[in-house]
C-alpha cells in the first residue's frame, strides 16, 4: 500500500485496483438469474428508488433518496446569531457574514451481475457519493464544491449488501 500526501490534502491511502476489486466483488454458487433476481430484492428492501436493470446485459443501477448537505442547523443558527451581532456594532455589517452552506448528496449503486461458471455467478457493485455544496459569501457570491467518494474506503457498507444478498439467496435456495 501506498502514502500520498498533496499540498491541500490530508495524508491518503491509495488502494491498488486489485484491492479495490475485492471490496467490490463476491462469487455466489447460484444461477446467474436467480443471483440477479436476488440482488433486485435487496435493492427495493434498502429503499433504492430509479433502479433500471437489463437481465441480457446483467447491469443494475439505483439510487437513493438525495439527502441535504452543507451547514448543520446549529452552524446556521450561529452565523446568523453573527451577523446581527456584527450588524449592531458595525453599520452595514451584517453584510459581512460568513459564508453559508447548502446542497444535496446523491448516493448511487451500480451492480453488475456476471455468470462465470454453471450455478457461479460473479457479482460486482460500485457505490457512488457526490456531495455538492454551494457556498453564498459576502454580497451573495457563491461557488460550487463538488466531492466523489467511490465508498472503497468504507468496505463495511459494501459488506453489509453482500450479506444481504447471501441472505435473499439463502432464502430463495430454501423455499424450493
Amino acid at each position: 500500500m501506498y502514502f500520498i500526501c498533496t499540498a491541500g490534502q490530508s495524508l491518503a491511502q491509495q488502494k491498488s485496483t486489485l484491492d479495490v476489486q475485492s471490496i467490490q466483488t463476491r462469487t455466489y454458487e447460484y444461477s446467474e438469474k436467480g443471483t440477479f433476481r436476488a440482488v433486485l430484492s435487496v435493492l427495493q428492501n434498502r429503499k433504492f428508488e430509479r433502479i433500471f436493470s437489463d437481465s441480457n446485459g446483467g447491469l443494475i443501477t439505483a439510487s437513493l433518496p438525495s439527502l441535504m448537505a452543507g451547514d448543520t442547523a446549529d452552524e446556521q443558527v450561529g452565523k446568523s446569531v453573527a451577523a446581527i451581532a456584527i450588524g449592531s456594532v458595525i453599520p452595514f455589517g451584517g453584510l459581512l457574514t460568513p459564508e453559508r452552506k447548502s446542497g444535496a448528496k446523491e448516493r448511487s449503486i451500480s451492480i453488475a451481475v456476471e455468470e462465470i461458471a454453471k450455478n457461479k455467478t460473479s457479482v460486482r457493485i460500485l457505490l457512488k457519493e457526490t456531495e455538492t455544496i454551494y457556498k453564498t459569501g459576502f454580497l451573495g457570491a457563491t461557488s460550487q464544491e463538488v466531492n466523489d467518494n467511490d465508498m472503497t474506503s468504507r468496505p463495511e457498507i459494501y459488506q453489509k449488501i453482500f450479506s444481504e444478498i447471501d441472505k435473499e439467496i439463502f432464502i430463495r435456495l430454501n423455499n424450493k
